[in-house]
């Protein structure tokens, strides 16, 4: 790959694009000299000539604290201090051992542009003197090296820097592309320039000089994508024409492009990302008129810099997915590469982990909020609209069959039941009176009158004996207290109370929705109450109910189980709880995990996926 100039900005000079030329170079000067501890180069910082930029450091894993005493011995040599050799404490060392420091300054056009420093092994005078030569003569060539190529290059800067600023606009790639495109066909007179990018193992062209829409079904389209496949495979720039001698090259489709645009000039440069393939740009010149060595130098320099340019748009472009499969991509790889031991370790015990989970059952029970309920149970309601005048029983009083529960007023029944016994007792008097005189029209009339009261104190008569409430069997009362509430109206249907039969109960369960499935009658299980929390009470499902009721948010279903046996243990209706029923068997992984995966996948399948 054709090397990048040295940039300029305000008359300094950048070495960006000469970082890997620089970490090369200074790797093989401290591998050079034996001893050599830590090594660095520092630059002119790109914002202020005040500020050192650290180009380029061996070895590369560098700690904070070296790096930065490293920093301070440079600013000494860009303060105007020649080449130094001296005793210093080695920052790398936690004994505070001395190294040996040797610094020398770097100079182009004779002004100070960097500072180069090295900390070594303690040597002899002689050493010393000997070891200053050897870093000398290679700082000599590494700054002839950087003023050969930005003499040469410095007249190419203008047009590198056009197709960069072309490139980095804050538009689509596609646009961008062809930005680029015109310009190069512009500046260098071409028939046509084109940049295509990579996708998976084909080339598609993104963008077309002149053409911001184009066919990419077109057989010159297809042409050109398949000469820059040519060149990305070779991993290397082609420069076909006719004039040219026979090269070891492959040009085929370079020479099929040519022929079927006039025998023109074709000049593919590929684009790499680091050292990733991630396009190419192809020019055509005209017929017979090869580019020159100056305009593929130019075309190769801007190739350099727009790689890493659109390959930075395309990653901006990418989707939320994309993104994330090329992190984990390079977890992955960073993972099963060299170092990352505390990482694999833990990757390691991960997996034995989850292995060990797999491989082992335990039973799978499924846990359900509870309550104990009477198998039996009674309301017990009024029967008639009134006033409650006693209530010696309340919730949680035992009660014996038809012990008296509550007394409604009867003062009002009473004083109908006079006015009715009076108003019959008339009508009487006025029977027998027409009987003795023979009216018999009148003695059926009243005779009917008679009887119509009868049925009015009949009904009377059981109002008053159903205003006192009994219990219909031995039990406990589940709710209800009137003992607060003498006096008080009730209503005709209103609950009193709640009676369950004492020592017969069931379980009532709230299933979650999630689970309901897994659950059928005959299946035991286990269910340990608030109030008795060391009783283990066994059950047996009944009854699964097939309505769901919300609670708390969620949709339960009711799920009935009796109690197998009962001891001595001091139940009670109301007691609440955990059921624990017994499904199955699976792997611990799976029982502890399922149910996130289940509703994951239920929610990943409602958006589509």
């Amino acid at each position: 790959m054709i090397k990048a100039p040295l940039e300029t900005t305000d008359g300094n000079i950048s070495f960006k694009a000469f970082m890997p030329v620089v970490s090369r170079w200074l790797t093989w000067q401290c591998n050079m000299v034996s001893g050599v501890k830590a090594g660095a180069l520092f630059v002119n910082g790109s914002s202020s000539s005040d500020e050192l930029d650290l180009l380029a450091a061996w070895p590369e894993k560098m700690s904070d604290s070296t790096t930065e005493r490293l920093h301070t011995l440079a600013l000494d040599v860009m303060a105007g201090r020649d080449s130094v050799t001296a005793k210093v404490a080695c920052p790398s060392e936690a004994d505070g051992a001395v190294c040996d420091l040797t610094t020398l300054p770097l100079r182009h056009d004779d002004e100070v542009v960097g500072a180069m420093v090295f900390l070594q092994s303690v040597r002899s005078e002689e050493q010393k003197q000997v070891v200053q030569q050897l870093f000398q003569w290679g700082t000599a060539w590494l700054e002839s090296t950087l003023s050969d190529a930005y003499e040469e290059q410095s007249q190419l800067d203008p047009l590198v820097n056009l197709l960069v600023k072309s490139a980095l606009q804050d538009v689509p790639v596609p646009v961008a592309g062809y930005h680029v495109c015109d310009l190069l066909a512009q500046q260098l007179e071409c028939q046509r320039v084109a940049i295509g990018l990579t996708k998976g193992l084909q080339i598609h062209m993104s963008a077309l000089s002149q053409q911001l829409r184009f066919d990419h079904r077109s057989s010159s389209v297809r042409e050109m994508e398949a000469a820059m496949e040519e060149s990305i495979d070779q991993r290397e720039s082609i420069h076909y024409s006719q004039l040219d001698e026979v090269s070891t090259t492959v040009t085929q489709k370079h020479q099929a492009l040519a022929a079927a645009n006039e025998n023109a000039t074709v000049l593919t440069i590929p684009m790499f990302n680091a050292s990733e393939p991630i396009g190419a740009i192809l020019l055509l010149h005209p017929r017979n008129r090869p580019f020159t060595d100056k305009e593929v130098t130019t075309i190769g320099h801007a190739v350099d810099l727009l790689g890493p340019v659109f390959a930075l748009k395309l990653r901006d472009e990418d989707s939320l997915g994309t993104h994330f499969f090329r992190g984990l991509k390079k977890r992955a790889g960073n993972l099963l590469g060299a170092g990352q031991l505390s990482t694999k370790l833990f990757a390691l015990g991960l997996i034995v982990v989850l292995t060990v989970l797999s491989i082992f059952k335990t039973e799978y029970d499924v846990y359900a909020r509870s309550s104990l309920e009477g198998a039996i149970q009674q309301v017990i309601v009024a029967p008639q609209r009134g006033f409650v005048k006693t209530a010696e029983i309340r919730a949680g009083d035992r009660v014996e069959a038809g012990q008296l529960l509550v007394t409604l007023d009867e003062r009002d029944l009473d004083l109908e039941h006079k006015k009715l016994s009076s108003e019959r007792a008339k009508i009487t008097k006025e029977y027998h009176e027409a009987l003795a005189l023979r009216e018999r029209a009148k003695v059926s009339i009243l005779s009917a009158q008679i009887a119509q009261v009868d049925a009015q104190l009949g009904l009377v008569d059981e109002k008053l004996n159903r205003s006192r409430l009994h219990a219909p069997f031995s039990g406990i009362v589940v709710s209800g207290d009137l003992s607060q509430s003498l006096g008080a109206p009730v209503e005709k249907g209103e609950q009193l109370f709640e009676i369950a039969r004492e020592g017969d109960y069931r379980v009532a369960m709230s299933v979650d929705e999630h689970d309901v499935s897994q659950l059928e009658i005959g299946q035991t299980g286990t269910l340990r109450l608030v109030g008795l929390p060391y009783d283990a009470i066994a059950i047996t499902i009944v009854r699964i109910t097939p309505v769901a009721a919300v609670e708390n948010g969620g949709n339960y279903f009711r799920v009935e189980a009796t109690i197998s046996v009962i001891d001595e243990t001091p139940l009670r209706p109301g007691m609440q709880g955990i059921a624990r029923v017994e499904v199955g068997e699976g792997s611990l992984l799976w029982v502890w995990t399922h149910t996130l995966i289940e509703r994951l996948r239920l929610w990943l399948w409602s958006i589509g996926l």
